[in-house]
């Protein structure tokens, strides 16, 4: 009788193990990355009363008889089928498709794995998880194998590249230069006609002439045409008349040129956001003395695989 009774027990056991398991997955329902587990058994040795014997010329066989002495828990698997995406809507969380693990570093150097792909960014770029852990990078471009170098995500890439050419460059391409159609208001810096006291001179840049200029130099050329066709304009119907053109050119330096060819310096004036010459930083233009605009700032882009060693190699994840 208590041999059923222990064997009954170990019923009970299992029951109780298995009762545990899927629990713990319910009570994990809404953790991030949790795998639900699964509980297998297996049943235990027997015990043998008799052993069998094989058949004989003159008589059968007989099977050995044996009591079976319960059931034990054989394993707990994990279930990695992969799960449905869920938009957390946060730029540095990720998911993993398929089997495998993020590999992170404490602030030991212990490595783990984990599959929680909720991160952040730390005060210096560092990737880390919600514990502090330093996400690790690969090892290389093209392999799986983890380094233990943590994923770093540039704060404050310097935006200036220098001795780029300018003239080649899109209007897309640059940073601090978001030109616009709109107007130029500039007037002569004799004070004797044209001024911001008197009738300034207004020269529109049409929407068309930006959205046509891909380059920076094409740009600067619509700026030109645009202000010494103000000028001529100006002419026919005002006296005295304004004399000399505007050059404006684009220079390999990064910077903007604006220049009197000939006649009388001109002052710019009313300066709007979307000026062209307020973007750039020219106030006044003299004859022989070209106003030089601040340094114009390009997008940088960094190629990874050129640089796989350069930590600041990543421009956006």
């Amino acid at each position: 009788m208590s041999q059923a009774l222990f064997t009954s027990m170990t019923g009970l056991n299992v029951a109780q193990q298995a009762i545990n398991v899927v629990a713990n997955n319910v009570a994990n329902i809404n953790t991030t990355a949790f795998k639900t587990a699964d509980a297998r058994f297996a049943t235990m040795f027997s015990n043998t009363l008799t052993s069998g014997n094989a058949p004989t010329a003159t008589a059968g066989g007989t099977n050995p008889k044996q009591i079976g002495l319960g059931v034990k828990l054989e394993a707990i698997t994990r279930n990695f089928n992969q799960g449905s995406f869920l938009s957390t809507d946060i730029g540095s969380d990720s998911m993993i498709s398929g089997r495998g693990y993020y590999t992170v570093m404490d602030a030991s150097g212990n490595v783990f794995l984990t599959r929680d792909g909720a991160f952040t960014l730390d005060a210096n770029g560092d990737m880390i998880t919600a514990t502090g852990n330093k996400v690790l990078g690969a090892a290389g471009i093209a392999t799986e194998e983890a380094s233990l170098v943590p994923v770093h995500i540039p704060q404050a890439i310097t935006p200036k590249v220098s001795g780029a050419d300018l003239t080649t460059k899109l209007m897309g391409d640059l940073n601090n230069a978001k030109f616009t159609a709109g107007t130029v208001v500039f007037g002569l810096n004799d004070g004797t006609h044209a001024t911001a006291d008197d009738e300034p001179i207004v020269a529109t840049i049409p929407e068309d002439a930006v959205s046509s200029a891909k380059t920076v130099s094409a740009f600067c050329t619509a700026v030109q045409t645009a202000i010494n066709n103000a000028i001529t304009d100006y002419n026919t119907s005002h006296t005295p008349q304004v004399t000399g053109s505007v050059t404006i050119t684009a220079q390999d330096d990064g910077t903007i040129k604006i220049e009197m060819a000939t006649g009388e310096s001109i002052n710019f004036t009313n300066l709007s956001t979307s000026n062209f010459t307020s973007m750039c930083n020219i106030d006044q233009v003299k004859i022989s003395e070209p106003a030089i605009s601040k340094k114009l700032s390009y997008v940088v882009e960094v190629d990874p695989e050129a640089s796989p060693t350069n930590r600041t190699s990543l421009s956006s994840y």
